[in-house]
């Protein structure tokens, strides 16, 4: 994989690839890199439109959707299995609302950067999270973040798949 971009901090790291690497380079989130591949026409992004909802099977209820990620980021979409996570839905509301604590502002930073990254580069970004979410246990999230263009507005989207396990879940 060719990565463009790399950041980490406090144990949470945020990578954007070529948007050309393979997909199978992408392990469980092969099938999903391989499909927006193929609705990408030349340079062009896709947009959320490109897609049927069988093109997501398996990752329905997590899926998540940033629109002006370098601007405040809106979540347009969240997954509802990602509510259980974050203690509530966050549709329609700012990133850093699903961080509320004074010490997740770095974090929302890094996440803000990143998905900044990815729709402004078209690349295919990754990244790794640990944290405690709603007053929760441990979890690890790995996430994949494929830029998309609104048909719309013009505005940068960021579709992202997030793949959460407690970490207690490897004891």
């Amino acid at each position: 994989m060719t990565r463009k971009w790399r950041k980490s901090i406090e144990g949470w790291w945020f990578e954007v690839h070529a948007s050309s690497s393979p997909a199978e380079r992408f392990g469980e989130f092969a099938s999903l890199v391989a499909t927006w591949q193929s609705r990408r026409h030349g340079d062009q992004l896709p947009t959320w439109g490109a897609f049927d909802i069988p093109d997501f099977r398996g990752w329905y209820g997590k899926l998540l959707m940033t629109e002006e990620p370098d601007d405040g980021a809106t979540l347009k979409l969240f997954g509802t299995e990602l509510v259980p996570l974050f203690g509530q839905d966050f549709t329609s509301r700012r990133l850093a609302e699903a961080f509320r604590s004074p010490a997740d502002g770095r974090h929302v930073e890094c996440l803000r950067a990143h998905f900044a990254a990815v729709t402004s580069g078209g690349g295919i970004g990754l990244c790794s999270i640990n944290f405690t979410f709603a007053g929760k246990e441990y979890v690890q999230a790995d996430i994949l973040t494929l830029p998309l263009v609104s048909r719309k507005t013009g505005a940068g989207l960021a579709l992202s798949v997030v793949k959460a396990k407690s970490r207690w879940d490897e004891l």
